[in-house]
C-alpha cells in the first residue's frame, strides 16, 4: 500500500510540473550594436512587472521563463546606448534578436569659475631678479656693498669658503650660474 501512494505521489508531481511547464514560455534571443553587430556582454534584461532581470552571458545571449498569455513590458539597457522598452504577449516559445544604437553624447558642459590670482607673475624657473633699493639696504663696511654678498642671501645660494666670492645656487657647481648685467653675461663676476 504504500508503494502505491508514493507511486501516485511522484506521478501527480511529473504531472503537475509538467502542467506548470506548459503553462510557461521562453523569450530567449541576444543583444547586439547595431552599427559592428558586436554582442553586448553584461547587456540587463528587465521586467518590471516582475521587478526582476537578467544580465546577457558573454556572447550576448539572454533566456527568460515566463507565464504564458500575458503580455510583459521588457526594458533592454546597456551603458552608452539607448534604452529599449518592449512589449511582449507570449503565446509560445520567442527568440528576440535586439540591436541597440550608441548614444554615448553628451549634453554641453559648462563651466563657471573665479580667477585667482596666486602672485605668480611669469613662468621662467631660476631666474631671480634684485633691484638696486634692495642691495642698498644691504649694511656696507668701508666703501661700497658687494652685490655678489647680497646674492648670498637670498634662499637656496651658498657662498664659497671664506674669502671667495663664488656661489652656489641649489646644490649646483660655481660654474653653472648664469650673471647678467642689464642682458649682458658677466663672465667671472666675483672678481
Amino acid at each position: 500500500m504504500r508503494r502505491i501512494t508514493i507511486f501516485v505521489g511522484m506521478l501527480f508531481l511529473i504531472i503537475f510540473s509538467l502542467q506548470a511547464q506548459q503553462q510557461r514560455a521562453s523569450v530567449s534571443g541576444r543583444v547586439t550594436d547595431a552599427a559592428t553587430g558586436e554582442a553586448l556582454q553584461g547587456a540587463h534584461i528587465y521586467l518590471p512587472l516582475y521587478k526582476q532581470g537578467q544580465s546577457c552571458d558573454n556572447e550576448g545571449r539572454f533566456k527568460l521563463l515566463l507565464p504564458k498569455r500575458k503580455s510583459f513590458e521588457v526594458t533592454i539597457s546597456f551603458v552608452g546606448y539607448t534604452t529599449r522598452r518592449l512589449t511582449l504577449h507570449l503565446e509560445n516559445d520567442t527568440v528576440l534578436n535586439i540591436r541597440m544604437r550608441q548614444d554615448n553624447r553628451l549634453a554641453d558642459v559648462n563651466i563657471y569659475g573665479s580667477k585667482h590670482d596666486f602672485g605668480v607673475q611669469n613662468s621662467q624657473m631660476s631666474a631671480i631678479e634684485m633691484p638696486i633699493v634692495q642691495i642698498e639696504n644691504i649694511p656696507a663696511l668701508f666703501g661700497e656693498v658687494d652685490v655678489l654678498k647680497a646674492l648670498q642671501r637670498l634662499p637656496g645660494v651658498q657662498a664659497f669658503n671664506d674669502g671667495q666670492a663664488g656661489i652656489y645656487v641649489r646644490g649646483g657647481n660655481y660654474d653653472q650660474n648664469q650673471i647678467t648685467m642689464d642682458g649682458a653675461t658677466l663672465y667671472n663676476a666675483e672678481h
